[in-house]
């Protein structure tokens, strides 16, 4: 038997999620979107999780849908003035677009002065089976 290798980022169980991109002939959500600035800067992509999985804090640099077929899914939104404060990594490293802030770790230094600064203007959207929740870039 191959030896397992150890989880990334979960010490007790494993929480993986598979993306792939949709292929050319799906129709594109935003060439129907009701916002007048709706343009895809990449192409669409598929998400697949099961329960647990989280998602480190980090902004989409396009524009999003988020359908829950199952279950629900919390997501926190957050002003753009609170990028800076989120720690990101440079553009090229492999976590780019991701904050240093871990939300899962509230007691540390780092996540307390966040949400001392910007937990007021964050806002909260627990998405349940059948929602669709779309937000711009």
């Amino acid at each position: 038997e191959t030896p397992r290798l150890p989880p990334i980022l979960y010490p007790e169980h494993e929480h993986v999620y598979v993306q792939t991109d949709l292929p050319a002939t799906h129709p594109a959500v935003f060439q129907r979107a009701p916002f007048p600035s709706a343009a895809i800067a990449q192409r669409e992509r598929l998400w697949i999780s099961q329960a647990g999985t989280a998602s480190t804090l980090h902004y989409d640099s396009t524009h999003s849908a988020l359908g829950q077929l199952r279950g629900s899914k919390r997501a926190v939104f957050l002003p753009p003035a609170a990028l800076p404060a989120a720690g990101g990594f440079p553009v090229g490293h492999p976590l780019a677009r991701r904050g240093r802030v871990e939300l899962a770790a509230p007691g540390t230094r780092r996540s307390r002065a966040f949400w001392e600064a910007y937990g007021g203007a964050a806002w909260e959207v627990v998405v349940g089976e059948g929602d669709l929740v779309v937000w711009p870039a």
